[in-house]
């Protein structure tokens, strides 16, 4: 009966909390998901604010920028969630394929230089899977 009691005392501070970086994140996937790409954005910018560590919304709202064209921020946003979590394979395969043309001209462009391929290709350009974009939604 006493942690009934206290569930209850506490219920109204948890409502005052509002949402967490985990809520605004899943929003965000969700209006992804719904093709409601400028209201993903808005959702994981917010999720981000108050948790800038979480690789996976980084990932996914580099999908959203991606979708609405920005792909100078996808990018950038790709590279920050690789920062957090190197091993983070979805962000991998979409910074892949937002620099798909970018890599290829680097590389074109080193090899009439007369640099190797794999160097001119730059630390970004690892290709776990060089399939489809992961759309991270």
């Amino acid at each position: 009966m006493r942690a009934v009691g206290i569930c209850l005392l506490l219920a109204p501070a948890f409502a005052l909390a509002g949402p967490t970086a985990r809520d605004w994140a899943e929003l965000g996937l969700e209006k992804g998901r719904a093709g409601r790409h400028a209201e993903a954005v808005e959702a994981l910018r917010r999720s981000l604010e108050m948790d800038p560590k979480d690789a996976r919304a980084w990932n996914n709202l580099g999908a959203a920028l991606g979708r609405l064209g920005k792909s100078g921020e996808e990018v950038d946003a790709y590279r920050k969630a690789l920062d957090l979590e190197p091993d983070l394979e979805a962000a991998w395969r979409n910074l892949d394929a937002a620099t798909a043309g970018r890599s290829q001209s680097r590389v074109t462009a080193s090899q009439s230089a007369g640099r190797p391929a794999a160097e001119a290709a730059g630390s970004w350009s690892r290709k776990p899977d060089a399939g489809s974009p992961d759309p991270a939604y």
